[in-house]
């Protein structure tokens, strides 16, 4: 007598055994972040390790050791400030902050057995370009309509006030790549990495879309409004940054890669060094 295979797991004409099918195959392929290694770390690490190890602590342990190697080489107090200003100042601690930070990120992923491409480091391809620009024309959209917003709705808010980027301006084309390179491209690698990068990735193991972006970019904003400095508190950047950085975490989002973020952040960046460095001059 025929005996029938009775298996369900078993493929009776094939005699292959038919995998079952994994219940959350749909929700693996609904994000393009997908195509990245999961990060190893959550929401809380996410926030601490960036901010305060990462971007806090890298850019002061930076300016200490800059500062006591300037004073061991006999520079007088009074004088250090000043030379921070320089083109040539500017450079040695933005890089110096930009190696610590991106130092401990790297340092973090490596004990955690973690990879770069959890931070969305993929390579590079030519549509992270054409993404770029197009996201940078809708968040120049966007900042125009949120402060047009915010002058009618809280007119108390200066919103002509001036950044001071704190850098004199250079002498000669040598100072000028100098400053082309402490402003237009250290910041996108430092901070891409640390916030749409490590705290993103964090926030995303846990956190919906809307909430990993609104924290990142409320961080990333506070950063840049210059506490501690004497003058008043900058919101016209904190604005300015919070609108780059939901948009960036959109990008990040949608293609799971920090790199079109990196050329946006540089895009903006060439803007602001183009207007206050050669169109001025």
């Amino acid at each position: 007598m025929k005996q029938t295979n009775e298996n369900p797991a078993i493929d009776s004409k094939a005699t292959k055994v038919v995998q079952p099918i994994d219940p959350t195959e749909h929700r693996k392929t609904n994000s393009p972040l997908d195509i990245t290694d999961k990060p190893t770390w959550g929401p809380v690490v996410g926030i601490v390790y960036s901010l305060g190890l990462a971007f806090i602590g890298g850019s002061t342990i930076a300016a200490l050791l800059v500062s006591f190697a300037l004073t061991a080489s006999g520079m007088h107090t009074s004088t250090i400030n000043d030379w921070y200003s320089t083109a040539w100042g500017a450079f040695i601690y933005s890089f110096a902050t930009a190696i610590i930070a991106v130092g401990v990120i790297a340092l973090y992923v490596s004990k955690s057995r973690s990879s770069w491409r959890s931070l969305g480091v993929i390579s590079p391809r030519w549509k992270h370009v054409g993404i770029a620009v197009a996201a940078v024309f809708v968040y120049l959209a966007i900042y125009v309509v949120v402060i047009s917003v915010v002058k009618t709705l809280v007119p108390a808010i200066n919103l002509e006030q001036q950044q001071d980027l704190g850098i004199a301006s250079p002498h000669g084309i040598r100072e000028l790549v100098l400053v082309f390179i402490t402003l237009v491209l250290l910041p996108p690698i430092m901070e891409e990495t640390i916030f749409r990068g490590f705290m993103f990735a964090g926030l995303r193991t846990k956190l919906p879309f809307i909430v990993s972006a609104l924290i990142t970019s409320v961080l990333f904003a506070l950063g840049h409004l210059q506490f501690g400095s004497s003058a008043p508190l900058l919101w016209v950047a904190a604005i300015d940054t919070f609108v780059l950085s939901m948009v960036m975490c959109y990008v990040r989002e949608r293609t799971g890669s920090i790199i079109p973020t990196m050329i946006m952040h540089a895009l903006k960046n060439l803007l602001a060094f183009s207007f206050l460095y050669i169109f001025v001059s």
